[in-house]
């Protein structure tokens, strides 16, 4: 039996994983990505850039100066870009603002990476910079932000709608930038990932803004879906029908309002989820509570680990894909998908059922497959080419 107890080194968090339903390659990746985590103290502050520069964009979102990022403005760290272009026009307010940070539509991010400069709402602004207008800039200029990060943020006492969104670069006179509270450390090549208590604190700040009732014990066992909004998790609705069956709930998360589901996850005591964002909702489980992660590719999620560390969760992992690189839309960026992922006799075992072996579904999904594989090629083979032929 594959299971491992994780200490964070700096906190006295007990972590149990079980790795005894996924194989012994992937056993060895999950538990060195958990031993990668650790929630450390450290003294959070503020800097003042002079002249700053807030950009939004897949390629430049983030606080720049001379052109460059400054480390740990961006969503996470190697995303959006390290340079801001001098040829870039810049629009100018002479004005002093607080950074909240680059916002994303993805959920997983919403509940970690977008959270990690608003440690201050825990004990308010420093009296020199109330009444400073805040600003946000988000990884996609085009993007709409989801509705529950509003409602959300505004549980912390952030009103999104009133602070201003950078969609075009502009330079302010002074920006304040909180330190992260969730971060990797720029200046390390490990991929070692922090916490503060800070992060932490802003969870359970959240959970009780919202009015959960914690007198009684957890008593649901609760399984939420991706088939409603994540069409590249072929065979996914195999699952609902499992895991209805055995007893679960089974939610479509992006259905509920925020409020809702921190309450329902409040009243879950095993909650399953297949791997990725959906899973990463467990941020707002009681603490110690059971965690059941279907695993629909080989790739590592990052912020799960640090959420099952964070939340302290009794986990249990479970291979239940069909992988193989050539399937993948981008095989640089594995997730993307799509994936393929069935109830084979590690997830019946679970589930106390009859694992199936849906031949239709994996010639569907193979064809499916090789096709994006190969679309994405072609696509790229093409750029390439008119790019090739407009420099001569």
């Amino acid at each position: 039996m594959r299971l491992f107890r994780h200490q964070a080194s700096s906190t006295l968090i007990d972590m149990t994983v079980n790795l005894e339903r996924v194989s012994k390659n992937e056993a060895k990746r999950l538990r060195a990505a958990a031993d990668r985590v650790q929630i450390v103290e450290r003294r959070l502050g503020w800097r003042r850039i002079e002249g700053g520069v807030v950009s939004s964009g897949r390629q430049s979102s983030g606080i720049f100066k001379d052109g460059k990022i400054l480390p740990g403005t961006h969503l996470y760290r190697g995303c959006g870009g390290q340079f801001l272009s001098s040829d870039v026009h810049c629009d100018v307010i002479d004005e002093d603002v607080v950074f909240l940070g680059v916002f994303h539509r993805c959920w997983g991010h919403c509940i970690t990476d977008c959270l990690k400069h608003l440690w201050f709402v825990l004990g308010g602004l420093p009296n020199e910079f109330s009444g400073m207008r805040m600003v946000y800039c988000t990884y996609d200029c085009q993007e709409e932000l989801p509705d529950n990060l509003f409602e959300m943020l505004s549980f912390l006492g952030i009103e999104l709608n009133s602070a201003m969104r950078i969609d075009q670069p502009t330079r302010f006179r002074s920006v304040i930038i909180p330190d992260e509270c969730f971060y990797v450390p720029e200046s390390e090549d490990t991929l070692f990932r922090y916490m503060t208590p800070e992060f932490g604190l802003l969870i359970e700040r959240l959970i009780d803004a919202v009015g959960v009732d914690r007198s009684g014990r957890p008593h649901r066992r609760v399984f939420f879906s991706t088939t409603h909004f994540h069409f590249w998790d072929y065979g996914a609705e195999d699952f609902d029908v499992a895991f209805n069956n055995a007893g679960y709930e089974v939610v479509f998360p992006e259905r509920l309002h925020f409020a809702e589901m921190v309450r329902l996850l409040n009243e879950t005591s095993i909650f399953a989820s297949l791997d990725g964002s959906c899973a990463h909702n467990s941020i707002f489980l009681r603490k110690e509570s059971q965690l059941i992660i279907v695993r629909k590719s080989r790739e590592i999620f990052w912020h799960q680990h640090d959420i099952n560390l964070l939340r302290n969760l009794s986990v249990t992992y479970v291979d239940a894909f069909i992988y193989a690189s050539i399937l993948l839309y981008e095989p640089n960026a594995p997730k993307r998908g799509p994936f393929f992922v069935w109830i084979n006799s590690k997830m019946a075992d679970v589930l106390g059922c009859k694992p199936t072996l849906p031949v239709l579904n994996i010639i569907k999904f193979l064809c499916w497959g090789i096709t994006l594989h190969f679309g994405h090629k072609y696509g790229e083979w093409r750029r390439n080419r008119a790019r090739h032929i407009s420099m001569r």
